[in-house]
């Protein structure tokens, strides 16, 4: 019996040990209603910060206007953003990394979407969805807004729909290149020095678009409108 009582001890253990191996299951995170740090688990509703594929969510949860302006403090890498109805444009600040696998979704927001967080890195080739009558913006005047392959990776993000992403900011894009399928694509660099807005994949232009370029702003050398 005690033979039989010890086999019995050991065999729950392994199996313990076992599940404790296996990796926790992550989900999409909607934002709550705070201001906190968004590399912070407390910002979200779960409180647990969106990390690999996860897809970070703000709609009509975050209900003060102020709490949907938000900061990145630390790097972190997500599956996407996805915007719905929150109170107020979402703007997310920093001079830290965000590094994006999936994309952005604005297809069903009431409001615009601005990432002014230091550096975006895709991490794959991407959609990034802006509807008519909302508007995308990378960078800031005076923020880097870098849109960038990592190790010239010459991911390229397509744009669908027919609303406007303005790529804003004084770092270069060098390493990405766009494929617009409608709409307005904003090239407004404000570099004095000529931050690239398109990298070496160039520009594919298959659709009808308006097209926009400030006097700071540059193409690649090895970048062509495709």
């Amino acid at each position: 019996m005690k033979a039989c009582l010890t086999t019995s001890l050991m065999q729950f253990l392994l199996l313990l040990a076992a599940l404790m191996l296996v990796p926790a299951t992550h989900a999409d995170q909607v934002k709550a209603n705070n201001a906190s740090n968004l590399e912070s688990g407390s910002s979200w509703v779960s409180n647990i910060a969106p990390v690999g594929t996860d897809n970070a969510i703000w709609n009509s949860i975050v209900a003060t206007p102020a709490n949907c302006t938000n900061t990145l403090g630390s790097a972190v890498i997500w599956g996407g953003i996805v915007i719905s109805n929150p109170s107020a444009p979402v703007v997310v600040n920093g001079t830290t990394t965000l590094t994006l696998t999936n994309g952005i979704n604005l297809n069903n927001a009431t409001v615009d979407l601005v990432v002014n967080c230091g550096t975006l890195n895709l991490g794959a080739g991407q959609t990034w969805t802006v509807p008519a009558g909302r508007t995308l913006t990378t960078g800031s005047l005076t923020g880097s807004g870098s849109v960038n392959s990592p190790n010239n990776g010459n991911y390229i993000v397509t744009k669908n729909g027919a609303g406007t992403w303005t790529t804003s900011g004084t770092g270069d894009n060098g390493s990405t290149g766009v494929t617009v399928g409608g709409g307005t694509l904003n090239l407004n660099k404000t570099s004095s020095s000529g931050a690239h807005a398109i990298g070496g994949p160039g520009l594919r232009a298959p659709a009808v678009i308006k097209f926009m370029m400030a006097a700071r702003s540059r193409w690649r050398r090895a970048a062509c409108l495709i």
